[in-house]
């Protein structure tokens, strides 16, 4: 009976994943693969939420000759659903509050499918453990949700209902944290096709079902509200060659009894089953199918055994992941500080020939008559800094209030002292002069503001 094999195991000791040479062997430098170019298809997300079961029916669909596209571009009738799988029932699926895959797994029988090309190739079956579920460490979730990233052709993220603000924290979590140990092993990071799979969504009047309702949802996921939302994109967009999304409904009460029993299909209701006969051919058909990619050559069985003995080496060099999520903390931070610098200096941009700063006190000074107070001279940049500082609290994190905070303490307090410093040869002369020398406080005021590098080393 064909079962799965470990490919990445994890080490009870110490956490860490050690992989496992044997798998490679039996499964990757195999004398029918190690020279094909292979497809790796994994899926990811939270434990208990059916990722086994929906590898047994991608199983199920390449064992029916999916792969070549003779079930037809839509998956067929979907008779490749009931097809009697006793003798290898697949992937371990099991009901219960303990998760059943440790690590990451391989189906040991490479799956062959054709190219749109016309050329042969293997699909190789990934599974991985729950993720951040309450038996696993941090680290251990990330390390395993980031490797099976670098190595999938097709990663598919398995979330229930819809998508969420923390699918999205933890997508950019893992793949900052992929990037990390792709630039230690030397090899490249982005992921080359990531699908987000919305099992159980429960608003098919908002979006349909399917690949068209989940262009929509992905779209306002990456672009809703939110200060954040374009850098969001940005972000993913340099991580992703490929980012898309697909919406399955609820299968029935029978479905769902059936596999909290243990059977990982069921019954599935006719929109479900429909469904899932589109899904198939749109993730592993031949119009889709495409060999993992790096630096533009399509590896086969023995190029991503490489890769993996790679990747297993650099896994530790990286610092843990909960620095990873630091880094994106602070990149949050330094984007806020940014904007709030770009506000400041657009009220230092000229207005009818003068700047902002430079108008309001010019507007202080009399036609004749003594020269204009010191707190006159800083109105307009108090104005300034105001208005920075309203822009950048609108949209910081809150608990970034204190580092703001000191920031703007800091930038007010460095763009005082050149003011000071500007006008302090002026103190007791005549108007021109204090003209003058405000005039050269005042250019001052301008390059301070508009060298974001020297400022952002002042603070």
């Amino acid at each position: 009976m064909e079962c799965p094999v470990k490919l990445f195991d994890v080490d009870d000791d110490s956490g860490k994943l050690v992989l496992q040479e044997a798998a490679l062997q039996e499964v990757l430098l195999a004398d029918d693969v190690r020279d094909a170019p292979v497809i790796p298809v994994s899926v990811t997300g939270p434990f208990r939420k059916g990722k086994s079961s929906l590898l047994n029916v991608l199983l199920r669909f390449l064992r029916a000759g999916g792969g070549d596209g003779n079930e037809g571009g839509d998956g067929g009738d979907g008779a490749w659903l009931d097809a009697d799988d006793a003798t290898s029932p697949g992937f371990p699926c099991r009901g219960g509050r303990h998760p059943v895959t440790r690590g990451i797994d391989i189906w040991p029988q490479p799956l062959p499918v054709t190219l749109a090309s016309g050329q042969p190739a293997f699909v190789l079956l990934l599974d991985s453990q729950g993720a951040f579920d309450a038996e696993s460490t941090q680290h251990e979730s990330v390390t395993v949700r980031a490797l099976v990233g670098l190595l999938s052709a097709v990663q598919v993220v398995h979330v229930s209902r819809q998508l969420q603000a923390d699918d999205l924290a933890q997508l950019r979590l893992c793949a900052e944290y992929g990037r990390l140990i792709a630039a230690a092993a030397g090899r490249p990071a982005r992921l080359q096709r990531l699908v987000m799979l919305v099992r159980d969504w429960a608003f098919p009047d908002d979006a349909p079902y399917g690949h068209d309702g989940g262009r929509q949802v992905l779209e306002h996921w990456l672009r809703g509200d939110g200060a954040d939302a374009a850098d969001d994109e940005g972000d993913l967009a340099a991580t992703v060659e490929r980012l898309e999304c697909f919406l399955l409904p609820r299968p029935d009460l029978a479905a769902i009894a059936g596999a909290e029993a243990g059977d990982d299909v069921g019954q599935p209701a006719v929109e479900f089953r429909t469904q899932l006969c589109r899904l198939m051919p749109w993730l592993v058909g031949p119009a889709q199918a495409e060999p993992r990619q790096l630096e533009g050559q399509s590896l086969t069985g023995a190029d991503l055994a490489a890769l993996c003995r790679q990747l297993a080496a650099a896994a530790d060099a990286p610092p843990p992941p909960e620095s990873a999520g630091d880094a994106l903390a602070e990149e949050a931070r330094r984007r806020a500080e940014e904007a709030a610098l770009r506000t400041y200096r657009a009220r230092l941009e000229e207005t009818a020939g003068l700047s902002l700063y430079e108008a309001a006190m010019l507007r202080a000074l009399p036609e004749s008559g003594p020269s204009v107070s010191d707190e006159a001279l800083l109105a307009g940049h108090d104005a300034g800094v105001r208005s920075a500082l309203e822009h950048y609290e609108a949209g910081h994190d809150p608990r970034e209030e204190a580092a703001a905070a000191a920031a703007a303490a800091a930038a007010l307090q460095h763009a005082q002292a050149h003011y000071e410093r500007q006008m302090a040869p002026a103190a007791g002369r005549e108007e021109p002069v204090v003209l003058q020398a405000h005039a050269g406080a005042a250019d001052a005021a301008r390059a301070l503001a508009g060298d974001s590098q020297d400022l952002t080393h002042c603070l």
